[in-house]
């Protein structure tokens, strides 16, 4: 084996490393591209924090991208296919091989670094990207341990790859994994850095015992110092991992312990470059809208049979609203999916509609407060008496015409759900439990109607009644009666006309109610039956969707009519449950 003569530890730069002609050359990178090379060193961006396109992929607001302090910890790139992920996956690993510090560990100590993917087959594009440069640039051989003729994807599948550090005589080893159970073929050794392929299309802990959360979890604690973890690959539907982690954490970039790091750009500065053109965008646009939404604007599809819009779901939860103060409200109701407790969630939530009260002028136009001298900075238009004791000034443009604000409260009643509850076999509830916990979110809001789909209607009608509420029953059954309550709901979604609760975790770790039914609406899908029907499911292994059958029930009733000063209620169906003596 040939060692190169270098003393130093690596001295390429990532962005070197991948740009040079005699390396992996990529001399016409993009500014995308570069920048990338840098956020994973911790590098400065220079000129690259203003452009365009770095914005983009960083999502940061404000016209240029900060520095970051240090390398991150775990990067996400959710981005268009084609524009060279798996390309720069096998230049980081080459990459991570020579700079992670092995310091801590002994020579005999095992380091790798790890290809992952759903299948092991799925791991070739990094790897083709590694070995080829290493085994065709001069300047990358002396760094192969094995021959290079007998380095292909088969075998470095099979075998791993060695590669060589020159600066303290180490190996660290090149292993493609698939995704198994609680990440059990990363244990054991020391892990250099890894790369995810396919990142978006893996699932959750809840979802399946071969998830990417437990892999994660797996080799967390064995990562050295500098090793990076990179999770790629282009949007999909919109929940998992990838999804939950790119609503949360895109954007925040350069702020404070910014160990996880989510880039996501687009195709539009990749179009004349490789196998993007302005011919293919078109042509994708127009003969497959989800792939076009997925595979070159990297944005997640909901997919044939999802029913609810994931924007509208996330709007729903962070638009914001009027002040409660400034409301006019009907009166709350409770809607329940009084389950069995067995595998499924016994849940509950309050809602009721609200209207906009009438606003105020400072709401409708811009204003200013008008001084003790009664001169402000524009002196042009008329003094009113503002909502808070100040004399205001409505301010006008050149025309004298008021200038109307840029964000208006949003004018059109909509649903509000204040809170929701619910309860699984572990919380160790019985019956009464479950009954006195609605009694008192019933008195928390005022609540006097009870309304579900009528199990266990002998005994629970009773025990509703007796803690001084009205039990209500919405049967499904009948022609389409679930259908349109599900339709009913969608197109108060689409029109943002739902508000729900924020869903903050709690310290440990479990998701809240509000997380639970904001999943469930995200994976609430809908399937044709052979009798013409539909079938409602929450696909993904996220429950028996009993949180998100609160909400379609509060739909169905305000379509039966039982919703205090809805805009949208049919003539009512009574279903009332009354007391053996009543007529």
């Amino acid at each position: 084996m040939k060692q190169p003569q270098i003393n130093a530890k690596f001295p390429l730069t990532l962005e070197q490393l991948f740009t040079s002609p005699k390396l992996w050359n990529v001399p016409t990178a993009t500014p995308v591209q570069r920048a990338k090379c840098r956020i994973f060193e911790g590098r400065p961006l220079g000129s690259l924090a203003t452009h365009p396109d770095v914005l983009e992929l960083t999502g940061v607001k404000g016209g240029r991208v900060p520095d970051m302090e240090e390398p991150p910890v775990e990067v996400l790139d959710i981005s268009a296919i084609r524009i060279g992920k798996s390309l720069f996956g096998g230049a980081f690993l080459f990459w991570q091989s020579q700079v992670t510090d092995l310091s801590g560990t002994r020579d005999s100590d095992i380091v790798r670094l790890f290809v992952v993917a759903l299948k092991i087959g799925g791991t070739a594009a990094v790897i083709k990207h590694l070995i080829t440069p290493l085994t065709t640039q001069p300047l990358l051989q002396p760094y192969l341990v094995d021959d290079p003729k007998d380095i292909t994807i088969a075998n470095v599948q099979r075998q791993g790859l060695r590669i060589y550090r020159p600066h303290d005589k180490r190996i660290v080893e090149v292993v493609c994994i698939p995704l198994d159970r609680g990440g059990g073929s990363a244990l054991s050794v020391y892990c250099a850095g890894l790369v995810v392929d396919e990142y978006p299309r893996m699932i959750g802990a809840e979802d399946g015992v071969r998830n990417v959360e437990h892999f994660r979890d797996g080799v967390q604690g064995r990562m050295l110092p500098g090793a990076i973890q990179l999770y790629t690959g282009s949007p999909w539907q919109p929940y998992g991992p990838a999804y939950d982690n790119t609503i949360k954490h895109f954007g925040n970039l350069g702020k404070p312990n910014t160990d996880l790091v989510v880039l996501r750009t687009s195709a539009k500065s990749f179009i004349g470059l490789g196998e993007w053109s302005e011919k293919k965008r078109a042509r994708l646009e127009r003969t497959n809208h989800t792939a076009y939404r997925t595979d070159f604007l990297a944005e997640f599809a909901d997919g044939e049979e999802a029913v609810f819009p994931a924007q509208a779901i996330d709007d729903a939860i962070t638009e914001p609203r009027p002040h409660i103060d400034d409301l006019i409200l009907g009166r709350p109701a409770i809607f329940a999916d009084p389950s069995a407790l067995r595998r499924d969630f016994w849940a509950c939530l309050v809602g009721a509609w609200a209207l906009p009260a009438a606003n105020h002028v400072e709401d409708i136009y811009e204003t200013e407060i008008v001084s003790a001298t009664g001169l402000g900075p524009y002196n042009r238009g008329p003094i009113i008496s503002g909502r808070n004791g100040d004399w205001v000034r409505i301010l006008e443009d050149e025309q004298g015409r008021p200038i109307p604000k840029k964000a208006a409260i949003p004018q059109k009643p909509f649903f509000k759900v204040f809170e929701i509850k619910s309860w699984d076999r572990n919380s160790g509830a019985r019956g009464l439990d479950l009954v006195q916990a609605v009694s008192e979110l019933a008195r928390k809001y005022g609540c006097e109607d009870f309304h579900w789909d009528g199990y266990e209607q002998l005994m629970l009608g009773d025990l509703i009644r007796q803690q001084g509420l009205r039990p209500i029953i919405h049967t499904w059954s009948g022609a389409n009666r679930k259908t349109q309550a599900v339709d009913h709901l969608r197109t108060l979604f689409v029109e943002r006309r739902v508000q729900l609760p924020t869903a903050p975790p709690r310290a440990d770790g479990e998701p809240t109610p509000a997380a639970r039914l904001k999943t469930e609406l995200q994976r609430f899908r809908s399937r044709p039956t052979p009798g013409g029907n539909f079938q409602y499911v929450v696909a993904g292994g996220a429950g028996h969707g009993d949180h998100a059958s609160c909400l379609t029930l509060a739909s169905r009733a305000d379509l039966d009519g039982f919703l205090d000063r809805s805009p949208t209620a049919m003539p009512a169906e009574r279903n009332e449950v009354y007391d053996y003596s009543e007529s």
